[in-house]
Protein backbone atom coordinates (compact mmCIF):
# COMPACT_ATOMS: atom_id res chain seq x y z
CA UNK A 1 0.00 0.00 0.00
CA UNK A 2 2.70 2.11 0.81
CA UNK A 3 4.14 2.11 -2.61
CA UNK A 4 1.18 2.51 -4.65
CA UNK A 5 0.37 5.91 -1.96
CA UNK A 6 3.88 7.07 -3.26
CA UNK A 7 3.33 6.79 -6.88
CA UNK A 8 0.08 8.54 -6.62
CA UNK A 9 1.87 11.16 -4.37
CA UNK A 10 4.76 11.68 -6.99
CA UNK A 11 2.24 11.76 -9.43
CA UNK A 12 0.14 14.46 -8.24
CA UNK A 13 3.49 16.55 -7.09
CA UNK A 14 5.26 16.12 -10.55
CA UNK A 15 1.74 16.69 -12.98
CA UNK A 16 1.45 12.94 -13.63
CA UNK A 17 3.51 11.02 -16.60
CA UNK A 18 1.92 12.69 -19.49
CA UNK A 19 2.61 15.72 -18.38
CA UNK A 20 6.39 15.15 -17.51
CA UNK A 21 6.92 14.14 -21.07
CA UNK A 22 5.28 17.74 -22.23
CA UNK A 23 7.35 19.59 -19.24
CA UNK A 24 10.19 17.55 -20.67
CA UNK A 25 9.62 18.54 -24.53
CA UNK A 26 9.32 22.18 -23.70
CA UNK A 27 12.53 22.13 -21.17
CA UNK A 28 14.73 20.55 -24.45
CA UNK A 29 13.56 22.94 -26.70
CA UNK A 30 14.04 26.14 -24.27
CA UNK A 31 17.44 24.39 -23.08
CA UNK A 32 18.11 23.97 -26.99
CA UNK A 33 17.56 27.63 -27.34
CA UNK A 34 19.71 29.01 -24.28
CA UNK A 35 22.99 26.98 -25.30
CA UNK A 36 21.84 28.00 -29.27
CA UNK A 37 22.38 31.46 -28.11
CA UNK A 38 24.89 31.18 -26.14
CA UNK A 39 27.18 29.60 -28.75
CA UNK A 40 26.33 32.72 -31.13
CA UNK A 41 26.68 34.80 -28.58
CA UNK A 42 30.27 33.93 -27.85
CA UNK A 43 31.19 33.86 -31.92
CA UNK A 44 29.89 37.35 -32.09
CA UNK A 45 32.02 38.79 -29.41
CA UNK A 46 35.36 36.60 -30.07
CA UNK A 47 34.73 36.66 -33.81
CA UNK A 48 32.60 39.00 -35.00
CA UNK A 49 34.49 42.43 -34.77
CA UNK A 50 37.31 41.19 -36.94
CA UNK A 51 34.96 40.29 -39.56
CA UNK A 52 32.93 43.54 -39.22
CA UNK A 53 35.75 46.21 -39.77
CA UNK A 54 38.93 45.07 -41.16
CA UNK A 55 41.80 47.42 -41.94
CA UNK A 56 41.75 48.28 -45.74
CA UNK A 57 38.01 47.77 -46.76
CA UNK A 58 34.84 49.24 -47.42
CA UNK A 59 33.71 48.57 -44.16
CA UNK A 60 34.17 51.79 -42.74
CA UNK A 61 32.23 55.13 -44.05
CA UNK A 62 33.19 58.16 -43.91
CA UNK A 63 31.06 59.42 -40.58
CA UNK A 64 32.88 57.19 -38.62
CA UNK A 65 36.16 58.42 -39.40
CA UNK A 66 37.72 61.72 -39.08
CA UNK A 67 41.07 62.90 -41.02
CA UNK A 68 42.01 65.97 -40.01
CA UNK A 69 44.79 67.70 -42.41
CA UNK A 70 46.95 70.49 -42.22
CA UNK A 71 46.92 72.35 -45.58
CA UNK A 72 50.74 73.93 -47.07
CA UNK A 73 50.14 75.81 -49.98
CA UNK A 74 54.00 77.04 -50.66
CA UNK A 75 54.98 73.47 -50.90
CA UNK A 76 50.75 72.53 -52.41
CA UNK A 77 50.78 69.32 -49.56
CA UNK A 78 48.31 68.03 -47.25
CA UNK A 79 49.44 66.44 -44.16
CA UNK A 80 47.87 64.22 -41.99
CA UNK A 81 47.57 65.80 -38.66
CA UNK A 82 44.98 63.60 -36.51
CA UNK A 83 42.64 60.77 -36.89
CA UNK A 84 39.59 59.70 -35.37
CA UNK A 85 37.98 56.25 -36.46
CA UNK A 86 35.73 53.67 -35.21
CA UNK A 87 36.72 51.12 -37.46
CA UNK A 88 40.15 49.43 -38.49
CA UNK A 89 41.46 52.51 -40.28
CA UNK A 90 41.93 52.88 -43.78
CA UNK A 91 44.71 52.35 -46.70
CA UNK A 92 45.72 55.17 -49.04
CA UNK A 93 44.39 52.79 -51.94
CA UNK A 94 40.95 53.08 -50.67
CA UNK A 95 41.01 56.90 -51.63
CA UNK A 96 40.27 57.95 -55.32
CA UNK A 97 41.13 61.77 -56.88
CA UNK A 98 38.13 62.72 -58.26
CA UNK A 99 39.24 66.13 -59.34
CA UNK A 100 42.56 68.25 -60.11
CA UNK A 101 46.05 65.99 -59.26
CA UNK A 102 48.44 64.64 -56.12
CA UNK A 103 50.19 61.82 -54.57
CA UNK A 104 49.09 59.46 -52.42
CA UNK A 105 51.50 58.04 -49.88
CA UNK A 106 51.34 53.75 -50.01
CA UNK A 107 50.17 51.76 -46.98
CA UNK A 108 47.76 52.44 -44.29
CA UNK A 109 46.39 56.23 -43.35
CA UNK A 110 48.54 57.36 -40.41
CA UNK A 111 49.96 61.02 -38.45
CA UNK A 112 52.38 62.25 -40.44
CA UNK A 113 51.56 61.32 -44.21
CA UNK A 114 51.87 63.70 -46.56
CA UNK A 115 49.67 64.06 -49.82
CA UNK A 116 51.97 66.04 -52.41
CA UNK A 117 52.30 67.54 -55.72
CA UNK A 118 48.64 69.02 -55.27
CA UNK A 119 47.27 70.59 -58.24
CA UNK A 120 43.63 72.81 -58.79
CA UNK A 121 40.50 72.03 -57.09
CA UNK A 122 41.16 68.46 -55.36
CA UNK A 123 38.41 66.45 -55.16
CA UNK A 124 38.95 62.87 -52.31
CA UNK A 125 36.37 60.35 -53.12
CA UNK A 126 35.63 56.92 -51.48
CA UNK A 127 33.45 54.34 -52.13
CA UNK A 128 31.62 52.87 -55.01
CA UNK A 129 30.15 54.66 -56.66
CA UNK A 130 33.27 57.02 -55.68
CA UNK A 131 31.73 60.21 -53.79
CA UNK A 132 33.92 62.94 -52.46
CA UNK A 133 34.66 63.29 -48.76
CA UNK A 134 37.17 66.00 -49.04
CA UNK A 135 37.24 69.09 -51.29
CA UNK A 136 40.63 71.41 -50.85
CA UNK A 137 41.47 74.10 -53.37
CA UNK A 138 45.33 74.34 -54.23
CA UNK A 139 44.26 77.07 -57.25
Amino acid sequence: MDISLTHLFSNIRYGGDKMDAGIKKHLIVIGSLFVVFAILSVIHVTVGYTLISPCGTTTCTPGETNIIFHKDDINKTLTVTEIYTKCGGWYWSDFTIINGSATFPSGKVKIGDMITDCEGYLEIGWGTPVRPIWVVDFR
